[in-house]
């Protein structure tokens, strides 16, 4: 497994003076590397085939979901006639987010690693506060989405009942 996505930034971090040793930023816990231009160009995506049948399974289980939530959310008849307009698009970014929370795994991360922190009593270095960066991001791409489109009753209650939850009061 490659880590260079974690290797130490060709400049310090903003607030900081220095590097140490193991290239986290002396007396900053919180280290956010600085990439230049050329490094942001230099990035390649690739895709790796599954090779093992284990890895087939994943890979047509996740386009088997896409395909479905694309049906369903109506994106793919939208794209197909041009339909897709800024109020369907909301709509399905709602949808989404609300049925799959992205924040879950940063909170799960950050709380192992807490976890694992406390069990070796050794310093994490910002990686929990960098989990729960991502997690209150994603938190955020929600509640803005929320805010655009203010979605209707009958929305919220297909949302809920395709999670499976009792309603519940408001306090």
């Amino acid at each position: 497994m490659s880590l260079d996505h974690f290797r130490k930034p060709s400049q310090p971090a903003a607030g900081t003076t220095d590097h140490q040793e193991d290239g986290w930023c002396d007396g900053y816990t919180l280290p956010h590397p600085v990439w230049s231009e050329e490094e942001l160009n230099s990035v390649q995506i690739t895709h790796t085939p599954p090779e093992k049948p284990v890895d087939t399974a994943a890979y047509y289980s996740v386009q088997m979901l896409r395909t479905g939530f694309d049906l369903l959310s109506g994106y793919s008849w939208g794209k197909r006639f041009g339909t897709l307009d800024e109020k369907k698009w909301l709509s399905t970014i709602i949808y989404l987010k609300r049925q799959w929370p992205e924040y879950i795994p940063g909170m799960i991360g950050a709380m192992v690693r807490h976890l694992k922190s406390l069990r070796r009593m050794t310093r994490d270095h910002g990686w929990i506060h960098t989990l729960l960066e991502e997690a209150e991001n994603e938190r955020m791409h929600l509640l803005t989405a929320m805010e655009l489109r203010r979605p209707g009753p009958l929305f919220k209650i297909a949302v809920i009942g395709t999670q499976g939850e009792p309603l519940k009061e408001s306090a």
